[in-house]
């Protein structure tokens, strides 16, 4: 009895542990992260393309870190992706987009009443459609073969955020929860014709590769430089 006490006992702690671990949002961004690369990672299988993931081009004020690449024959997809939840409100061109999350709460009166206070957050985050415009024009810049394919900007939401608010018009960018990136990606590469041969895009993800000048000392350096351009 006393050895299935301690057994009950260790398993409702490490239980404690592993949901509080499980919630933290480094641990959910690392998980999010996860799933992009396995979608990506079947994408690629079924178009015969290539993955990137957290790809740094150019150093020091040139620095732009990207965090996902899909390249195919007829396409080339530069992913930014985002952990927000609650309901997400912005235009393609506006500085700053805004999360709302509603809060429910159970409260108690002087009386002894139980009632329900509801709380609205809102949040402000530069908008991530700008944010990742800034990653499609140096891909343009730093590879020449990108004149012949179309470079999609795609923002994907790893959470269950409401994106109904979300207003985009240009037909080259696309905002979308990673459930629906596959079926998105599918939509694109149907209706176009190959673009560059399969050696044509060996070769691109040759230079991807090689152009990639991700390092500890290069990434601390652009981390701080936005934490510089971006402070309050």
């Amino acid at each position: 009895m006393d050895d299935l006490i301690i057994f009950l006992v260790i398993s409702i702690v490490v239980l404690s542990v592993a949901s509080v671990y499980l919630n933290l949002p480094s641990t959910k961004g690392k998980i999010g992260e996860w799933r992009v690369k396995n979608t990506l990672s079947e994408l690629a299988k079924s178009y015969e393309g290539y993955q990137f993931h957290d790809v740094m081009l150019g150093t020091g004020e040139e620095s732009t870190q990207i965090d996902h690449i899909l390249i195919t024959q007829k396409s080339a997809y530069v992913i930014e992706t985002k952990n927000y939840r609650g309901r997400i409100y912005g235009r393609e061109n506006d500085q700053n987009w805004y999360q709302t999350i509603k809060y429910v709460n159970e409260k108690k009166s002087k009386s002894g009443r139980t009632y329900k206070k509801t709380h609205i957050e809102k949040n402000a985050f530069y908008n991530p459609v700008l944010q990742n415009r800034t990653h499609v024009n140096k891909m343009a810049r730093t590879f020449p073969i990108l004149p012949h394919l179309t470079v999609y900007n795609i923002v994907v939401f790893l959470n269950r955020a409401d994106l109904t608010n979300v207003e985009i018009n240009s037909r080259a960018i696309s905002v979308t929860h990673l459930r629906k990136l596959p079926r998105l990606i599918h939509e694109i590469e149907s209706k176009k014709a190959p673009l560059i041969n399969q050696e044509g895009l060996f070769n691109f993800s040759k230079e991807i590769a090689m152009k990639n000048t991700k390092s500890k000392e290069n990434i601390q350096a652009h981390v701080d430089r936005i934490k510089h351009k971006y402070k309050d």
